[in-house]
């Protein structure tokens, strides 16, 4: 269940959301903000379209994790419609840098984490999408990366040459129910998946749930320590009445 402080912060979202559509529809051109949380999208999902508006959320490239929302009216809302910019940081391939290198030095230059999006690490530096504004401090002042020396230019239309890497994850679950679903995500009992998901360790869509809600393909199960992961399918069902499901385990 939602803190007394998450509900308001939800209902604080839903009055920008309102007001983004009235500001789209009032000047008749796309109206855009972001970078967007998982429990953020979600609410859009649900909320959105209002009245004669259309939307979209996207945040650089197709399958970003954090992404803009774009409420527009019209139907077709193209790439650049979105205020985002992408840096290349470059460093050497054998300095090994990670995600959590890239997103503390970035941080570090006193941006906020509400703009910066994803960032796609892979051999020899990282491809950072930044919202518009805060594209040129990035440019200009980040030199390094922890102790190591990197170099940003900018890239136009940039897409990671590789997609997201996943981990299948595929077994039986008694139910959907997300103390169940849990349990088997974490390979713990269902008794430790309840206190995980009671002291709010756990949530779906970036949100804290209840463990009796039950989980939807399309949502995404974080769990503190062991990660996050997409259902992807239900897959049928065994001779004992227990649930096949396939997840994807971000990695």
């Amino acid at each position: 269940m939602a803190s007394t402080s998450d509900s308001v912060g939800e209902e604080l979202f839903l009055s920008r959301l309102a007001d983004l559509s009235d500001r789209a529809l009032r000047r008749g051109r796309p109206a855009a903000m972001g970078f967007l949380s998982d429990r953020q999208q979600a609410l859009c999902r649900q909320r959105l379209p209002y009245g004669g508006t259309f939307y979209r959320l996207f945040g650089g490239y197709e399958g970003a994790e954090r992404c803009y929302v774009c409420v527009s009216p019209w139907e077709e809302i193209p790439d650049d419609a979105f205020p985002i910019r992408c840096v290349e940081i470059a460093c050497r391939p054998a300095d090994r840098l990670t995600h959590r290198d890239f997103l503390g030095s970035i941080l570090g230059l006193n941006l906020s984490r509400e703009s910066v999006g994803d960032i796609v690490v892979g051999p020899g530096g990282a491809l950072a999408y930044l919202s518009a504004p805060v594209a040129d401090t990035v440019l200009s002042e980040l030199d390094k990366v922890g102790r190591t020396g990197v170099r940003c230019r900018e890239r136009f239309g940039a897409a990671p040459e590789q997609p997201r890497s996943f981990e299948p994850v595929e077994g039986f679950v008694a139910s959907l129910r997300l103390d169940c679903v849990v349990a088997f995500l974490a390979r713990c009992s269902r008794g430790e998946a309840a206190r995980m998901i009671a002291q709010k360790l756990v949530a779906v869509d970036g949100a804290p749930r209840e463990g009796s809600r039950e989980v939807a393909p399309g949502e995404k199960v974080s769990i503190r320590g062991q990660g996050k992961f997409l259902f992807e399918a239900e897959l049928g069902v065994s001779k004992k009445d227990r649930l096949r499901v396939r997840f994807q385990k971000y990695v």
